[in-house]
């Protein structure tokens, strides 16, 4: 049985990419695919740091309140380390 994991969409990217226009608009001025606008945005994938910063500085906003969810989650794994670590 396949593990499934839950998918996060990030309104705040959304919110952002909404006041810039379309998902094409926002790809054609990030230099990216739609798609990769779209899966971002869905949390169907997770950006690089190239993007990590440079959608920050598009949306004009810090790279925590963009991304959120990925300090969350480097957290979590960085703890779940640590605990495999110490044990």
């Amino acid at each position: 049985m396949a593990v499934t994991q839950k998918r996060t969409v990030r309104a705040k990217f959304k919110a952002l990419r909404i006041a810039k226009g379309t998902q094409k608009k926002v790809a054609e001025d990030m230099g990216v695919t739609e798609t990769t606008v779209r899966n971002l945005e869905n949390g169907h994938s997770d950006p690089g740091v190239e993007l990590v910063f440079g959608f920050a500085n598009y949306f004009g906003v810090s790279v925590h309140d963009l991304w959120q969810d990925l300090e969350q989650k480097s957290a979590k794994r960085f703890t779940t380390q640590q605990n495999h670590y110490n044990a």
